[in-house]
């Protein structure tokens, strides 16, 4: 990593605690972050390490008009990625959502909590909205 920030292609952005005890976490990442949204783009780094997509947009580079979190891109289509940690009001996320209205790719809504899942899915109005529950304690 060292060599990586030597070169200016990644920078520390941030610390995050991942678990209850122990020490901070740095993060890395090619852009700049608001230190409020660092846990919540390594939580979605490590999401989408988990997907099997052709490759991945992020940042700058998604959909300007939509701006989700992430675009999966397949052979076949494109998956636009809402991670939600659950920082948000159930009417921000309704307001979020209203933003893929007139979208015809799907929106997966990722979630942390069972609790989060159930009530992100009763304001969704969309029926090409899905839905997913992450356990991320147990990729940290």
């Amino acid at each position: 990593m060292a060599t990586l920030c030597k070169r200016g292609s990644v920078k520390e952005v941030g610390t995050v605690l991942l678990k209850d005890t122990g020490r901070k976490n740095k993060v890395f990442c090619t852009q700049d972050i608001r230190p409020d949204r660092v846990r919540h783009e390594l939580y979605l780094t490590k999401w989408l390490l988990n997907q099997e997509a052709d490759y991945v947009v992020r940042y700058a580079d998604v959909d300007a008009s939509l701006r989700p979190d992430a675009e999966l891109h397949f052979e076949d289509g494109l998956l636009f990625v809402e991670l939600d940690t659950g920082s948000e009001s159930h009417e921000q996320v309704r307001q979020r959502m209203a933003v893929y209205q007139n979208c015809t790719d799907p929106v997966v809504w990722v979630c942390l909590t069972e609790k989060r899942l159930d009530g992100i899915k009763d304001v969704c109005p969309y029926s090409h909205h899905l839905f997913s529950l992450w356990n991320v304690s147990k990729f940290l």
